[in-house]
């Protein structure tokens, strides 16, 4: 035990307080770091909460249930395979199966025997830890859990304005994705813009509701119209990634299919990636010179997976024809950012960094290129 307690039982005369407290401790030394699981590699993460976003008429729920569409035949996404069919419970309120997600689903060609609804009332205080004891019980039954839209877990008393109240909002939804090692992705709104320049914040300032919604979710996904054209193509951006470099898109369109008796509309998607900034492909706008080094060095580290010091990541750079100074601040808004993480002298790694998903794993290995 090396004198650090990690469970109440190893300290039996500690008065019923005490144990109540040490029973929610867990000693560092107990825990092993794991990688991160994905139903699709760098775009859906298993064992945590993901947003899809944008505003009301956008495409959101009609891109989700197009890419889970693939997920029940086992067919991959945005260039990335899929280890095999996965199987996609539906919590729904805005419409009902029958006028809206089943017929999508038959119009995106689903494998529906993958693919359940909850039908009933749902009290996501009640039911989302029913539904994680069900998947403890029986062995991950769902890949991925879709909540259409997430304020159903606000339920009478919540208040999605209100950061403390939102965090308790969701805090059902982060264990019902770590018991069971779903994939939990919610639909959420964008507020309407205020100002002249309220529809050109950062996009996970744009949710409707407290910004609690944007930090506690480790994945957002953000639907708007492409901003390079004007034939009603739309893009799928990937605005945060807690576990993979944020930025990058990919495109799609709304159609109607033709032959299909349900006059639904469809999301056709182009698999190719497109790279940039979250706010480039949102907005359409030029990335700056920082902006375009925050997406060079993510993909220096994800490449790495390990720490790399700053004088190899500006000699990489360099090649590209980023400057120090710029070099310098495009770390400095990683690190701000969240994103990457820098080292320190205790660790022997002062002036490295390397991206927050694979700090745990990398342990105090440099990178050799």
């Amino acid at each position: 035990m090396n004198g650090h307690p990690s469970a109440a039982h190893d300290y039996p005369n500690y008065d019923k307080q005490a144990a109540d407290i040490l029973a929610l401790v867990r000693n560092a030394s107990s825990i092993e770091a794991r990688e991160v699981q994905w139903v699709i590699p760098h775009w859906l993460p298993r064992s945590v909460l993901s947003i899809v976003c944008g505003h009301a008429g956008a495409g959101k729920s009609t891109a989700l249930l197009a890419i889970l569409a693939r997920l029940s035949r086992g067919e991959g996404f945005a260039g990335q395979p899929v280890d095999g069919t996965k199987r996609i419970l539906m919590i729904c309120s805005e419409d009902d199966p029958e006028f809206f997600h089943a017929p999508q689903f038959k119009n995106h060609d689903a494998s529906l025997d993958m693919i359940d609804f909850v039908t009933e009332v749902f009290d996501p205080s009640r039911d989302l830890q029913k539904l994680a004891e069900f998947g403890s019980k029986y062995n991950q039954p769902y890949d991925v859990i879709a909540i259409d839209p997430l304020l159903d877990l606000a339920g009478t008393k919540a208040n999605p304005n209100d950061a403390i109240s939102v965090r308790a909002m969701l805090k059902p939804a982060q264990t019902l994705a770590r018991t069971t090692n779903a994939a939990v992705i919610g639909i959420a709104h964008f507020r309407k813009p205020v100002g002249s320049s309220g529809d050109n914040a950062d996009p996970l300032h744009r949710l409707a509701g407290s910004g609690a919604f944007g930090q506690v979710a480790r994945s957002v996904l953000t639907v708007v119209p492409s901003p390079d054209t004007d034939d009603g193509t739309r893009r799928l951006v990937r605005s945060k990634s807690q576990y993979a470099p944020p930025g990058g898109c990919v495109e799609f369109r709304i159609a109607t299919q033709p032959g299909h008796p349900f006059k639904t509309a469809i999301a056709i998607f182009n698999d190719t990636v497109i790279d940039g900034s979250a706010t480039a492909l949102i907005d359409g706008k030029r990335e700056s010179k920082t902006d375009q080094a925050m997406t060079d060095i993510c993909e220096l580290l994800d490449h790495a997976g390990k720490w790399v010091s700053r004088k190899q990541i500006v000699s990489h750079l360099e090649e590209a024809e980023h400057g120090r100074r710029t070099v310098d601040r495009a770390l400095a808004k990683l690190v701000q950012d969240d994103v990457i993480m820098k080292g320190s002298t205790a660790n022997k790694l002062y002036g490295c960094f390397c991206l927050k998903s694979y700090a745990p794993l990398a342990g105090f290995a440099k990178w050799k290129p």
